[in-house]
């Protein structure tokens, strides 16, 4: 039997709202039609991974000449991310064309960074846009679904524990 502590059950709750929540107020990119195109020529990249004890992180950047901010390969995309072919092939200077999402592009200048879903050249691809949007729009909600409903079993199952033994420890003190 677990140590009965609202506590932990709690915990799952929040992370499951954030899940949702998150990815209820995240930009809709549902398919190539919500993407625009921007062209500019690479001034930097920057793929750096950091394979710690438990978890992966991805910081995959790339800078063009014509825009102040850097452009983000995010995590969910990386793994989809031709970098050995695009660090083969591409050169400072070479052209670049992107797809970003239209919220991105009307907010270009605004924000810290924006999110690629899509990266070639005139001869190749290294980041195909369906496959990004498919994995940008991967299964997360669900697993706030899951976290909710988890905690919320957990929870339950306490409260139930805990009136169970306050009605034993009045039987027993008459």
């Amino acid at each position: 039997m677990r140590n009965s502590n609202p506590f932990y059950d709690i915990i799952f709750i929040a992370v499951g709202i954030f899940y949702i929540g998150f990815n209820l107020y995240k930009d809709k990119v549902n398919s190539i039609s919500d993407l625009k195109e921007i062209r500019g020529t690479l001034y930097y990249y920057s793929f750096t991974e950091d394979k710690g004890y438990r978890n992966h992180t991805y910081s995959y950047y790339i800078y063009l000449n014509e825009y102040l901010k850097p452009f983000q390969i995010t995590a969910d995309m990386a793994g989809k991310f031709d970098r050995v072919k695009f660090e083969n092939t591409i050169k400072k200077g070479d052209s670049l064309k992107m797809l970003i999402s239209k919220n991105d592009y009307y907010k270009i200048g605004s924000r810290e960074k924006t999110v690629t879903f899509g990266i070639e050249n005139d001869k190749k691809e290294f980041l195909n846009a369906e496959v990004a949007i498919s994995s940008y729009n991967s299964e997360s909600i669900i697993f706030g679904f899951v976290f909710i409903i988890v905690g919320s079993i957990l929870l339950y199952l306490d409260i139930k524990r805990r009136k169970k033994k306050k009605i034993e420890e009045e039987r027993a003190g008459h």
